[in-house]
Parts: structure tokens; sequence; C-alpha cells
């Protein structure tokens, strides 16, 4: 295998988060869903919901499915 091909590898290779840091992740996208539920709607708040929520569909942790759905919710509520 080339040399280039081994620095290709590197530069794709992502370090897998710790289930720690996903059982946060996971824990926060609830409050934060909680909250907006609850009428916060600081913008704030929606921008940090948005963004967990797409980090946790990278990972694999949220069905895209679903994700479409919250994103889609959020936009009809003017968010």
């Amino acid at each position: 295998v080339s040399q280039s091909r081994y620095d290709m590898e590197d530069k794709l290779s992502i370090p897998a988060p710790s289930k720690d840091q996903q059982e946060k992740d996971i824990h926060n996208f609830e409050v934060l869903k909680g909250q907006i539920m609850s009428g916060n709607d600081s913008i704030e708040l929606v921008k940090k919901f948005k963004l967990l929520i797409r980090k946790l569909a990278k990972q694999g942790l949220l069905p895209k499915n679903d994700v479409e759905d919250i994103m889609e919710t959020l936009f009809d509520l003017g968010y």
C-alpha cells in the first residue's frame, strides 16, 4: 500500500465519541426538547437544539426520519 493511501486513511479516520459523551448528548437532547416543548422559545436554545440534533444524527443516535420530522416541526413553528 502506498504512503499516500496511509495518509488518506489518517485524514479520514474520525475518533469514535466516548459513551460518556454520547450519554451526555442524549441527556442534553432530552432537556432541550423538554424546554422547547414547555414553551421556551429562546433563539439560542433552539440553535443549540438544532446543532445537537445534527450531531446525534451524524453519530447514528437519531434516525434520519426523526431528524427530518423534528426539523420540519421547528421550521413550521418559526424556528
